[in-house]
C-alpha cells in the first residue's frame, strides 16, 4: 500500500472520518442513482433553432451528451455525499451531544426539527447543523420542515453551507455573504432563511 494513501487515511482518521464509511457511502450513492443510467436523449432543436442559439452565445447546443463530464459528476456528488456520510453523527452521539435521550431524538427526527439521513447503516445527522456549545444551530429546527421531502441530500448541504446573495451584512465595514448556516449562527432573522428554503 502506498504511503500517500496511508497518509490520506491518518489525516482521514485524524479528522474523524472513517475511509471505510467514507468508501461505503459513496458507494450506496452510485448505487442509486441514475446519472450513469440515463438514455441519451435525443436532440429536440431543429438544425436551424441550434444555428440561432449557438449565434446568440449559447453553449451546449448540440454538443450531444458528454459521458465524461457525466462521470465526473458521479463522482463529484459521490465523494461529496460519502464526505457527508462518513461526517455525520450517529444518534447516540447526537443524544449525548445534545443532553437527551435516543428516543427524544428519534422524535425530533420524525417531527423534522433535526435533519437525519436513511443510511445502510442506520440513521445518521449531518454534524453541520450542530454547534460548538452542545446545541443545534439556532433557528434550523424552523426550517428544515420547510423541505420538500424528495429533496437530495447533497443539495440540502449545499444550501445551508453556501453563502447566498440573498443573505448580506456588513462586516468590517464591506458587505459580505453568509450561507444560512453561519446567518443563523451570527445572530440573524430565521425568518430570511425561511423564505430562501421554501424554493429548495
Amino acid at each position: 500500500m502506498s504511503t500517500t494513501f496511508e497518509r490520506d487515511k491518518s489525516d482521514l482518521n485524524r479528522a474523524g472520518v472513517s475511509l471505510d464509511e467514507l468508501v461505503s457511502a459513496a458507494a450506496d450513492f452510485v448505487r442509486h442513482q441514475p446519472l450513469y443510467r440515463i438514455k441519451v436523449v435525443g436532440n429536440a432543436l431543429t438544425t436551424q433553432e441550434e444555428k440561432f442559439l449557438k449565434r446568440a452565445g449559447a453553449s451546449g447546443v448540440g454538443d450531444g451528451f458528454n459521458q465524461e463530464a457525466y462521470r465526473d459528476t458521479l463522482k463529484d456528488s459521490a465523494l461529496e455525499y460519502g464526505k457527508m456520510i462518513a461526517s455525520s453523527w450517529g444518534q447516540s452521539r447526537v443524544a449525548k451531544f445534545l443532553g437527551v435521550s435516543t428516543s427524544r431524538i428519534r422524535q425530533r427526527s420524525d417531527a423534522k426539527t433535526l435533519y437525519s439521513l436513511n443510511t445502510p447503516k442506520g440513521r445518521v445527522y449531518p454534524s453541520w447543523q450542530f454547534t460548538e456549545n452542545g446545541k443545534t444551530v439556532p433557528g434550523i429546527d424552523e426550517i428544515f420542515p420547510l423541505l420538500r421531502d424528495d429533496a437530495h441530500p447533497i443539495g440540502i448541504q449545499r444550501f445551508f453551507l453556501i453563502p447566498q446573495c440573498d443573505l448580506e451584512d456588513e462586516v468590517c465595514g464591506k458587505i459580505a455573504q453568509f450561507s444560512p448556516v453561519n446567518w443563523l449562527v451570527s445572530g440573524h432573522s430565521v425568518a430570511d432563511v425561511k423564505r430562501l428554503a421554501e424554493h429548495i
